[in-house]
């Protein structure tokens, strides 16, 4: 038996082709197969499409002035007689719900990425997953503050950052179930 190893798997036998993997040497690494290739590629696809329409957004098209009239006649529509004070605090609520949501998705689609990519550790996913948010945050806001309609903000990028660590989260989560095995299945 190897150090550190407990045993466990020492009788799994190793697939041909396949070598011991020098990180993890209880497991077997196994060749990439084209269907683990177009998986890892499609999940990279997702995040670039998505970090790019998070970018679009940071755009002039969406900033302050310009969605506060469409969410406000929005808001009119549904909640008729909304006093200025109440639709301006929806308007802001609104744009910081879009923060959270759009890096929540990025973390999720990234962590899912990291492990199409063979990351084997849900947390290490979910980490990398943040900090690949954190930087496209930090992008964002940079690329904003050099907008005239824009202005970078730090507490955007932590904000952006507590959508990406919820996001993450959900990513953890739901790895971490389906990876348990089924009870009650025989």
């Amino acid at each position: 038996m190897a150090p550190g190893s407990s045993g466990r798997d020492a009788a799994r036998p190793v697939p041909d082709g396949a070598a011991m993997d020098p990180v993890r040497c209880d497991r077997p690494r196994v060749p990439d197969s084209d269907d683990r290739r177009h998986a890892r590629t499609r999940a990279w696809i997702l995040v670039g499409v998505w970090t790019t329409v998070v970018l679009i957004l940071s755009g002039d098209e969406f900033s302050a002035g310009t969605t506060r009239g469409w969410l406000e006649e929005l808001a009119l529509r549904v909640f008729a007689g909304l006093d200025d004070a109440t639709l301006d605090l929806a308007h802001r609520l609104a744009r910081r719900a879009a923060h959270v949501l759009e890096y929540a998705v990025l973390a999720l689609l990234a962590g899912g990425a990291f492990v199409a990519s063979g990351v084997d550790r849900v947390g290490r996913a979910a980490l990398f997953a943040v900090l690949l948010a954190g930087a496209v945050a930090s992008l964002d806001e940079s690329l904003q503050a050099l907008r005239p309609q824009r202005s970078g903000s730090a507490s955007h990028v932590a904000l952006d950052l507590a959508g990406a660590s919820l996001g993450a989260a959900l990513f953890a989560l739901a790895a971490r179930r389906r990876s348990r095995p089924e009870r009650g299945r025989v």
